[in-house]
């Protein structure tokens, strides 16, 4: 009996298959290994909760803070350039690589040095002034030059299409910073932030150098500015630096409104909830790629595939939130009784794991298709108008009034980016249907 030849339709049908198998097997690879890398942090944090005072913790996170703020403006948008140019074109390499050195470690150096004597002499590190400035200056540096440095270079090599080299990349950042903590605290006895800042510092570092090491194949960088580049950035930077402002906003209310204790709570309930966030950033990170390769033939095209993306992406989604929701009782087990409140704060709060999501998948089509400008325009008005919405129902409900605030301006920034992404669409199809470039439309 002849065996029998495969049909045309049968091959293509095999071939799409393939292609849906490893899109998954990329997508859970991304997931893992953000969530070892979430376990790895979550891990030095707890270890470092344990062995160093209170106030300690405290000091450690406003140096955070004001290190998110900086790195916002460190970077003036190479992280996003860098999937956009490379995966559209890899021959632009070389240039994009020295230009994002050139910014990070300069704009960088500045920024480091202005928030290191404005942070040893504003936030009272220790009682010596001399031992506060040597905190801020290996602290503050670490969390914008050489974070940029390792977030850059993981999207350098996902624009590449090398999945694994970026999971390792996000994977061993955190291990390392499990690493230093337990050797730190466990291994030499570190018990205050003073003796934790060089640990700190170290673990950036090598955690750079092994990030270095993973571009190394990939050739010199071009010592060049590339200028068309630096008005798109400082758009991704204003976005970005108001965004950190509006994901603090709660707290700085919170604060005004509830007891220390609540808003430690809220602080718990936020970081169980950005482990369920990690199901989007897994899908983001290897959607943009084609995303800014749909980008070459106009926001339409990126338009559509972004919708045949959330609907893939809307029920992992939503699984999440559900998970977040009935699994948010384990907080008092692994966290204390003293964090009861937070259970009820990550049931209410569970449905931003899908506005987040869709925000992302939008904002990225935005800068896909190049419209920076409007990208910038939505996304801050958005913000300002969620931050005074959070203010408002924290003055006129309290604590109850915070969380349907933060609700509100996540949905309501997810609804304008998409309608922003939509209405754009139909512009473009209607003038590609006037110019006779849109299928089922008339000769040119």
């Amino acid at each position: 009996m002849s065996r029998r030849e495969p049909t045309a339709a049968g091959l293509v049908s095999e071939r799409r298959m393939m292609r849906r198998f490893t899109s998954l097997q990329r997508y859970f690879s991304s997931i893992g290994a953000l969530g070892a890398a979430f376990v790895c942090h979550s891990l030095g944090f707890i270890v470092l909760a344990r062995n160093l005072p209170t106030a300690d913790i405290g000091k450690l996170a406003m140096l955070t803070a004001a290190s998110s703020f900086g790195a916002s403006w460190c970077e003036l948008g190479v992280c996003e350039m860098a999937r956009r140019r490379i995966g559209r074109d890899q021959s632009e390499y070389a240039a994009v690589l020295g230009h994002s050195l050139i910014l990070i470690f300069g704009i960088g150096s500045v920024i480091s040095f202005l928030l290191v004597l404005t942070s040893a002499y504003l936030l009272a590190l220790s009682a010596d002034f001399w031992e506060s400035l040597r905190i801020s200056a290996l602290i503050i540096p670490a969390n914008i030059c050489f974070f940029v440095f390792l977030s850059f270079a993981e999207q350098l090599v996902t624009a590449r299409d090398k999945l694994m080299r970026a999971n390792c990349i996000v994977a061993g950042t955190g291990l390392a910073r499990a690493v230093a903590a337990v050797v730190a605290c466990y291994g030499l006895g570190v018990s205050t932030l003073a003796g934790w800042a060089p640990f700190h510092f170290l673990f950036y570092a090598i955690a750079s150098l092994g990030s270095i090491f993973a571009l190394w194949s990939y050739g010199a960088p071009r010592w060049v500015i590339l200028r068309d580049e630096i008005i798109r950035g400082i758009t991704i930077s204003a976005w970005s630096s108001l965004f950190t402002i509006r994901q603090n906003i709660d707290l700085f209310v919170l604060s005004a409104v509830a007891t220390p204790a609540l808003v430690g709570n809220y602080s718990v309930a936020r970081r169980v909830l950005s482990a369920a966030a990690i199901v989007g950033a897994g899908f983001d990170r290897i959607a943009y790629s084609r995303l800014v390769v749909a980008g070459r033939e106009g926001v339409r095209k990126v338009a559509d595939l972004a919708k045949t993306y959330a609907g893939y992406l809307i029920i992992p989604l939503v699984a999440a939130s559900l998970a977040a929701f009935y699994s948010a009782w384990i907080i008092e087990y692994v966290f204390g009784a003293k964090y009861d409140d937070a259970i009820f704060m990550a049931r209410v709060l569970c449905p931003i794991v899908l506005a987040q999501g869709l925000q992302n998948l939008a904002f990225d089509s935005l800068n896909a298709s190049e419209q920076h400008s409007v990208r910038l325009v939505v996304s801050v008005s958005a913000a300002s108008i969620g931050c005074l919405i959070i203010a408002l129902l924290a003055w006129i409900d309290g604590v109850s009034g915070v969380l349907i605030g933060i609700l509100s301006a996540e949905f309501l920034t997810a609804i304008a980016l998409w309608g922003t992404l939509l209405w754009l669409a139909s512009g473009d199809t209607a003038r590609g249907l006037a110019m006779g470039k849109v299928e089922g439309g008339p000769p040119a």
